[in-house]
């Protein structure tokens, strides 16, 4: 058997198990513990004492490529529950509070032609943080991308990588002092599949609370009903995925299935995705974590992405049950 082809069926039999793949993700130069460090510095100077500085900084990281901004969006924002996001035009206002980053294969080259040699140092060293951390994430998602034929469809080619429409995301959680009793457990991200491609995560978790299991979300399973996936949901929540030093947990997004079915043919059509979240023991603590969206790079057009019916847990109940709905209507008098 080809050596693609054994390490293809090794991943479909954990993605069918689990969800997810383990693969090595290694920093060459990064402390996960520093870079987050030096972002909440950033953002608390950007956001706590307005400037022209502070808005220019904002103005540089605003990045997007022409044609896929649905998946290519940088940006840094201070978003606070209720507040729709400047920057992801569409997106419902938040339900919780949070600080976040996008940083894309564009950013650095946004930021320094911004800036020249006059960059701010907490700048230049965050971009060169996230270049490294970035790095490593998309290593750890080469190999199961390849296995499964798809690496030139994710990654361009050496010498094109301005064309990965790819994120890294990070995300910090300013925790909620008395939000609920002690030993009460909610719900920090709702459950959700990713609209990605792939999706990596588990490269940085500050604490543990990562949920989830193998699912599907009706778009390509017409078979799969509002009760099946409220039942995955409750399971999910009892589900704790482990977080390794070292190790990025890879999965398919709910976009892989708008992969032409050519593409998709190295997959068996069983292989699922992961519904996922954050059940959090301790929300009144920080939180910090990073997450890779990998989506087809610019060199390979004309792939959907996916709806708000396809990804966020109460879309799609709403869209199991108006199709369940629709599917037992009676028949209108003629």
């Amino acid at each position: 058997m080809p050596q693609h082809a054994a390490q293809r069926d090794c991943y479909s039999e954990q993605l069918r198990a689990s969800g997810y793949v383990r693969s090595a993700c290694v920093l060459e130069d990064t402390d996960m513990v520093s870079l987050m460090g030096t972002f909440h510095e950033l953002i608390d100077d950007v956001y706590g004492q307005p400037s022209d500085q502070g808005q220019k900084i904002l103005d540089a990281f605003a990045t997007n490529v022409p044609g896929r901004e649905l998946n290519s969006k940088g940006f840094i924002e201070r978003r606070r529950m209720g507040v729709v996001s400047a920057y992801e035009i569409g997106r419902s206002p938040a339900t919780e509070d949070k600080d976040l980053l996008h940083f894309t294969p564009q950013t650095a080259e946004a930021v320094t032609a911004a800036f020249g040699t006059r960059m701010p140092k907490l700048v230049r060293v965050l971009l060169g943080q996230c270049q490294d951390v970035y790095r490593a994430m998309s290593d750890s998602l080469r190999p199961v991308t390849a296995a499964y034929g798809l690496e030139d469809v994710i990654f361009a080619p050496k010498g094109s990588e301005l064309d990965n429409i790819h994120i890294l995301r990070l995300l910090g959680y300013p925790g909620k002092p008395g939000a609920v009793e002690a030993g009460q457990a909610m719900s920090k991200a709702e459950l959700h599949l990713d609209r990605s491609k792939f999706s990596a995560v588990g490269a940085w978790e500050s604490r543990s609370g990562l949920v989830g299991i193998p699912a599907q979300n009706g778009y390509l399973h017409p078979e799969i009903t509002a009760s099946d996936f409220n039942a995955l949901a409750k399971e999910a929540l009892e589900s704790p995925i482990a977080c390794t030093p070292g190790q990025a947990i890879i999965f398919l997004g709910a976009g892989f299935n708008h992969l032409p079915y050519d593409m998709r043919a190295n997959l068996d059509p069983d292989v699922p995705l992961l519904l996922h979240g954050f059940h959090d023991h301790q929300p009144e603590l920080p939180r910090d974590t990073a997450v890779l969206f990998a989506n087809e790079q610019r060199g390979v057009p004309g792939i959907g992405s996916p709806g708000a019916h396809e990804t966020g847990f109460s879309d799609i109940m709403k869209f199991l049950l108006a199709r369940e709905k629709m599917q037992f209507a009676e028949p209108a008098n003629s």
